[in-house]
Parts: C-alpha cells; structure tokens; sequence
C-alpha cells in the first residue's frame, strides 16, 4: 500500500520539478532568442555590476536553501509516521525548488534587461543547483530513516 503512495508521490513531486524546469528553459530560450537580434549590439549596457553582483547572488541562494533544508530535515526526521513525514518531505521540496527557480528567473531577467547573453552562464550554474535539489525517493529514505522498496 505504502510503497504504492510513495511512488505516486514521488511521480507527483518529479513532475513539479519538471514543469519548473521547463518554465525556467523556455523562459531563458526567449530570452536567448530577444538578445540575438540585430538590435542586441545597440541594447547592451555597460554596466559592470552585476558581473560581481549575480554569481555572489546565486552561490549564496544555493548556500543558504541547502543550511535551510538542513536544519528541515532535523525537525522532519523527528516526525512519527511516515505520512507526515512525506507531507513535511513535500513541503520541504516546494521550498527548495521555489527558491531556486526565483534565483535563476532573477538571474535570466538581468540577461534580458542588461541585454548581455553571457548571464545566461549564470542560469547554467542555478539550473545545476535546481538539479541538485530535485525531489529523490531514495534521498528521502535516507534521510527520513525510511526502509522501503527503492
């Protein structure tokens, strides 16, 4: 029965995460595709700021949803039952995968405005954390203390 649940939830969760993803894709693909114009040249900024500005951001979203999931998981691990584990689990998920996709929506936004495509070096780098935060029944075993079917 559980396994069953678990591996509904689990379809459910890894289809958040794909929908998000291919948001993020498409939006950073439009905006590619508006930067590569002929009129891109004559848009650019120079403006330097965000150069420094975006990595630091980005690294240090990354840093600060993954010390967030942490101290999570110690309260979630507390939790009895399996099922409120896996709700506390969901919640956790959406957290991570929102902050995430709020970083790398900033980070193809600055491309748009400043006009400069090598930002989207920048998403690169988000879209690898958003990978690394994706939802994992066998993570999830692991660090619930959770035995089951894999």
């Amino acid at each position: 029965m559980f396994d069953v649940y678990m591996k509904d939830f689990f379809q459910q969760l890894n289809l958040l995460f794909l929908i998000l993803l291919s948001g993020q894709v498409f939006f950073c693909l439009v905006v590619v595709l508006l930067n590569s114009g002929p009129e891109y040249a004559a848009q650019q900024r120079d403006s330097e700021l965000f150069d420094t500005l975006l990595p630091i951001f980005i690294l240090s979203m990354t840093f600060a949803v993954h010390l967030i999931d942490r101290q999570r998981l110690k309260r979630g691990v507390l939790l009895g039952s399996l099922e409120e584990k896996l709700r506390f689990y969901r919640s956790s998920v959406y957290f991570r995968l929102l902050l995430m996709e709020a970083t790398n929506i900033f980070a193809i936004v600055i491309a748009l405005v400043e006009g400069k495509l090598h930002y989207s070096v920048y998403f690169l780098i988000g879209l690898m954390a958003f990978f690394y935060f994706r939802p994992s029944q066998l993570q999830f075993m692991e660090d619930y203390n959770e035995e089951g079917e894999r």
